[in-house]
């Protein structure tokens, strides 16, 4: 069983016991998905996601809403369709996660692989830092992995989890074949030591914070962004280079590089803006060309109608 670290804070006997748990039933389907073959495991994913939106969760609402306003145009059947999609891929996700960390590099190159990486590896050999931006789309966690997997010396930028048993075993399978991670909280001057050390900080992009004063424009709605991506490049003028992942006709989860998106010669506020826009036209380009491939089911727009976004003529960025 896998225990807080030392430096987790005290956690009342009850709560302990809840997160156990919680805890308990990964650790059983982390043995059940172990049994099974590669295509069964995901077929079996892809079918316990998408039966759990069949369940009148929260969850599910909120991926109904979401699909709703950002394609008012689709008929009520498509939207359907797609928010079913998006819920088997997570089951997918988990599925491949787990077989992908029960495994060693062969295996894992044998269901992912990196493509199009000439100008990262060229970057990172010539002993600079880079930025992956990637999406909450397809299976990023299998992205993280191939690329650290495939030599490159990564850190990512990840969530902690509550839950200190659950935390330990996803963080544990996430540095399987190497790389570091840095929590989400605070990660400004981490992220840039990870790129004056000459490594590539990996940041999932997220079109939800829970504070900040930054709102842009995503799918035609507001949404409260995080400048991290765009600051770290603009402030150590490093460029980002946008990670696409996708499944090819197979199966076989690929991560694409596209071509970097290169910071301006000097900081500006307004450079910082233009680069937030920019890669969120990407992600949004990814996500337009497969809508279930995305997690839809967070509230990325939860804070649209915040009073902090008319409160101030101009966003405070540092």
């Amino acid at each position: 069983m896998s225990e807080p670290t030392a430096t987790t804070p005290a956690i009342p006997v009850t709560r302990r016991l809840a997160y156990y748990l919680e805890y308990l039933p990964l650790v059983w389907g982390l043995l059940l998905f172990r049994l099974l073959p590669w295509r069964v495991a995901c077929a079996r994913g892809r079918i316990l996601g998408r039966l759990f939106s069949f369940l009148p969760t929260r969850r599910y609402r909120i991926t109904i809403d979401n699909l709703t306003k950002v394609f008012p145009e689709k008929p009520a059947g498509e939207i359907t369709a797609i928010a079913r999609a998006c819920w088997g891929n997570i089951g997918r996700i988990a599925a491949e996660f787990i077989k992908l960390t029960d495994h060693d590099r062969a295996y894992l190159f044998e269901h992912c692989r990196v493509e199009n990486d000439g100008l990262f590896k060229a970057r990172l050999d010539s002993g600079k830092g880079a930025i992956v931006h990637i999406g909450h789309f397809t299976n990023w966690e299998a992205a993280g992995l191939a690329l650290t997997a495939s030599g490159y010396d990564t850190v990512a930028l990840t969530r902690i989890t509550r839950n200190p048993y659950v935390d330990a075993l996803v963080r544990a399978r996430r540095m399987k074949f190497g790389g570091e991670l840095i929590g989400h909280r605070n990660p400004f001057f981490s992220c840039v030591k990870t790129i004056k050390r000459g490594k590539a900080i990996i940041i999932a992009s997220d079109q939800n914070m829970p504070a900040g004063e930054l709102f842009m424009p995503f799918f035609g709605r507001i949404c409260a962004v995080s400048p991290l991506t765009a600051l770290l490049s603009l402030k150590t003028h490093t460029p980002v280079f946008p990670l696409h992942v996708l499944r090819d006709e197979k199966g076989v989860i690929v991560a694409r590089f596209e071509d970097p998106v290169l910071p301006p010669e000097h900081y500006t506020e307004e450079g910082v803006l233009e680069t937030v826009r920019l890669l969120n036209k990407i992600t949004e380009g990814w996500i337009r060309a497969n809508p279930g491939m995305w997690l839809w089911s967070h509230n990325r727009w939860k804070r649209e109608n915040d009073p902090r976004r008319f409160a101030k003529p101009e966003n405070k960025l540092v």
